[in-house]
């Protein structure tokens, strides 16, 4: 029974957040109303108000399972392969988590319909291909959050783009494109970082 009613939460909580997120894409979040949101879904207020104070925290709970989302994708990833030959697998799974979440997506990046969302997400890359690759390679070096804050940024705004332009390729192929770009460009940054503190380590010990 009590699986049964779990399932039943989880498809109403489903409803909403669509309802939401269709909604939003008309309209700022502060017009859209329980009413609104009870139309859209075809659930009644009671379900609503069993499950939520107000819009605003329903949009909370929104975001926190796309963040939560995101991060379980990042910790299936093999996340040494960033710095190795291969980052394919890693970027994959991260294109394919925002094109089946497109829509949420799409809202939260593209629109800046709450940018704390995307601080966020950029502070979910940054702390776990950061902490991949002190435990890989050692150091403290604050220049790598530099290098990692470049490599974020730009990594959410080839997502955005793509999403902007509504995926015109395929999970795949974002992620390809994703690799090349990486293994011209960041690699060679972190590789620069590394071979600049071995040689300040050099000087020092001279």
């Amino acid at each position: 029974m009590a699986k049964k009613m779990d399932a039943r939460v989880k498809k109403s909580k489903k409803k909403f957040h669509n309802a939401l997120i269709s909604l939003m894409q008309e309209k700022r979040l502060e017009h859209i109303t329980v009413k609104e949101l009870c139309e859209r879904s075809g659930l009644n207020r009671g379900t609503f108000y069993l499950h939520y104070q107000d819009v605003f925290e329903l949009m909370q709970e929104v975001e926190r399972g796309l963040e939560e989302g995101f991060s379980a994708v990042l910790e299936r990833a093999p996340m040494e392969a960033l710095y190795e030959d291969e980052q394919k697998p890693v970027l994959r799974e991260v294109c394919r988590y925002f094109e089946e979440n497109a829509a949420a997506c799409r809202l939260f990046l593209c629109r800046g319909a709450h940018t704390a969302l995307v601080a966020r997400v950029k502070s979910v890359v940054q702390k776990r291909a950061l902490s991949q690759w002190r435990a890989l390679h050692g150091g403290d070096d604050v220049r790598y959050e530099y290098a990692f804050a470049f490599i974020s940024a730009g990594c959410i705004g080839m997502l955005t783009l793509w999403l902007e332009q509504d995926t015109p390729f395929s999970a795949e192929e974002m992620a390809q494109m994703m690799e090349h770009f990486l293994s011209k460009g960041a690699k060679d940054v972190m590789q620069h970082i590394s071979t600049t503190r071995r040689q300040e380590a050099k000087s020092d010990t001279m």
